[in-house]
């Protein structure tokens, strides 16, 4: 189930996992994802393309850490790096919003079939990037000069939040079904369904209503449901 070539990489054969030991603890990466990210690392840097065969093998963890050193030597990607899974368009919209500085509205979802997945929190700010090698899109709050990853391979949406205008949306961009129902006693006592299935509790409708809005895109300042 488990084998090793050094005391630094093991090979976790049940789970599909490069585990590496650094510093007293382990940090994993999966056989699948590191051969997509080799393959576009080795494309941008022309280098030799990972083969299929040899997912899974400590020989392709090697050609992964020579693409590194290769990478470190030109000193890193002057390029946004992008999940290999995100979809061009995407790329393209998220490029353009970062450098216009817009703030933006994104949505997460499922990528093959467009539904969003109702994410609250952190999906407005502009576009950032962090450093290092490889720079990975962030999505900073309005003001602030720091922010977390932006899930870029799962957006299925973006909007514009000062202008509405809809900088990319899948083309089967759905949303669940909401319905409010009230309840009796206590203090959420609205709730709100999406798809027949509770999601949310609220003190009052109109609180309920604001939520709906902003999920749904209809209303793009957050502050308005948290108040």
């Amino acid at each position: 189930m488990i084998s090793s070539i050094d005391d630094s990489i093991t090979l976790n054969q049940s789970q599909r996992l490069f585990v590496i030991s650094a510093g007293g603890g382990y940090s994993c990466l999966g056989f699948d994802v590191l051969f997509k990210k080799l393959k576009a690392m080795s494309s941008l840097l022309n280098l030799e393309l990972p083969k299929e065969s040899e997912i899974g093998k400590l020989c392709q963890y090697a050609q992964y850490e020579n693409a590194l050193d290769v990478l470190r030597a030109k000193g890193g990607f002057k390029q946004t790096w992008y999940d290999p899974d995100t979809k061009t368009k995407v790329k393209k919209a998220l490029e353009k919003c970062r450098k216009d500085e817009r703030v933006i509205r994104v949505f997460y979802g499922d990528t093959d079939s467009g539904r969003a997945w109702l994410e609250e929190f952190d999906v407005i700010g502009r576009v950032g990037r962090s450093t290092g090698l490889m720079k990975i899109p962030l999505l900073v709050p309005d003001g602030e000069y720091g922010g977390g990853s932006l899930l870029d391979s799962q957006v299925v949406r973006i909007v514009d939040v000062a202008t509405g205008e809809v900088a990319y949306s899948h083309p089967n961009f759905s949303l669940p079904k909401f319905k409010i129902v009230e309840y009796l006693g206590g203090e959420m006592s609205v709730g709100v369904e999406a798809d027949g299935k509770l999601h949310a509790q609220f003190e009052s409708l109109p609180k309920a209503a604001a939520w709906i809005a902003f999920m749904s895109g209809e209303c793009l300042c957050q502050s308005k449901v948290e108040g």
